[in-house]
C-alpha cells in the first residue's frame, strides 16, 4: 500500500510539467478539496502539494465492494492510473494491488472532476473527459479508443486499457502487479499517437530517475519537447505527431539526446 496517494504522495510521479501562467496558490485554489459518494466509488479531489499538484480520484470501497475492484486515479501531469486490487487465494481478508499508468498528453491545466447523480465526470489534465458510474464503468466523452472489461484479473492486466486518443500521444507503461510500472528501469514504455500507432522505448529514456524512484518525472517539461524528439528516432519515425508538433521544439538539453540513443529490444518489460 506504499503507493497510493491517499497512504504515502511522495511516489506519485512529480510535478514537474509545470503551468507557466499558474502558481501553486492560485492552481491549489482551482482545486478545492472534494469527496462526495457515488454508489459503490469515492470521488476524491485534493492538493496534497504544490510538487503532487491536483489529484482526482475515482476510488472502489472495499467495505462495499468485497470482490476485485478497480479504481482510477488522475494527476496534473497528464499521468492516469487503473489501481487493481484482488484477493489473494488463502482465503485472508488481504489484498494484493496492481496498476496500468498511463500518460496523455500534451497538458493544458489541472484536471477537475463534478459528480451528478450517480456518476462523475473528470476533465484531465490533456482537456479530455471521462466519465464513471456507480459500478465504475469509465467511459471516455472524448473520442478515446478504450478496452473496459467487465472483469477485473491479473491474467487480464486488470482489465482497461487507452488504445489511442484523438489529438493526444498516449504513453502507456503497462500493467504491473506490486510496485508500480514507473519504478522499474528495466521496462519499456509504449508511445501511442493519435491514430493508435505505437513505438516502445526504455522507461529511462523517457522518465528521469535521478532524484530515485519515488521522484521519478518526464524527461521533457513540455510536450512539443518530447514529441520533436520522438520525430528524430527511427522506430518511432512511423508516428502522426505533426498535428502535436507546436512552436516549442528547440532548446534540448541533453534529455533529449538519451532519448535517442538507444532503443528497446523486442523482449524487454511487460505490457
Amino acid at each position: 500500500m506504499r503507493y497510493f496517494i491517499f497512504t504515502c504522495p511522495t511516489l506519485i510521479v512529480s510535478f514537474l510539467l509545470g503551468f507557466q501562467a499558474l502558481g501553486s496558490k492560485s492552481r491549489q485554489d482551482q482545486c478545492p478539496a472534494l469527496r462526495e459518494k457515488i454508489g459503490a466509488y469515492n470521488v476524491i479531489q485534493n492538493f496534497p502539494s504544490p510538487k503532487t499538484g491536483c489529484f482526482i480520484g475515482l476510488m472502489a470501497d472495499t467495505s462495499i465492494i468485497k470482490g476485485p475492484s478497480r479504481s482510477f486515479q488522475f494527476f496534473e501531469t497528464g499521468q492516469m492510473i487503473n489501481l487493481v486490487k484482488i484477493n489473494d487465494q488463502s482465503g485472508r481478508n488481504y489484498r494484493t494491488t496492481g496498476s496500468r499508468i498511463f500518460f496523455i498528453l500534451p497538458t493544458q491545466s489541472i484536471p477537475k472532476v463534478e459528480t451528478f447523480g450517480l456518476g462523475a465526470t473528470v476533465t484531465d489534465a490533456s482537456g479530455l473527459k471521462w466519465t464513471i458510474n456507480e459500478s465504475g464503468n469509465l467511459k471516455s466523452e472524448s473520442g478515446c479508443d478504450i478496452e473496459d472489461l467487465p472483469l477485473v484479473s491479473w491474467e487480464n492486466k486488470g482489465g482497461f486499457r487507452v488504445k489511442r486518443c484523438p489529438q493526444r500521444i498516449v504513453l502507456d507503461l503497462g500493467f504491473k502487479r506490486g510496485s508500480p510500472p514507473i519504478e522499474d528501469t528495466s521496462r519499456i514504455v509504449h508511445i501511442i499517437d493519435p491514430n493508435g500507432l505505437s513505438c516502445a522505448l526504455h522507461n529511462t529514456q523517457v522518465f528521469d530517475y535521478s532524484l530515485g524512484k519515488n521522484e521519478t518525472h518526464l524527461r521533457y517539461p513540455k510536450g512539443p519537447q518530447l514529441f520533436a524528439a520522438l520525430k528524430r528516432i527511427p522506430a518511432c519515425a512511423k508516428l502522426n505527431l505533426n498535428s502535436l508538433l507546436q512552436e516549442d521544439t528547440t532548446n534540448f538539453d541533453n534529455s533529449s539526446r538519451e532519448l535517442i540513443r538507444a532503443e528497446p529490444n523486442k523482449h524487454s518489460g511487460a505490457r
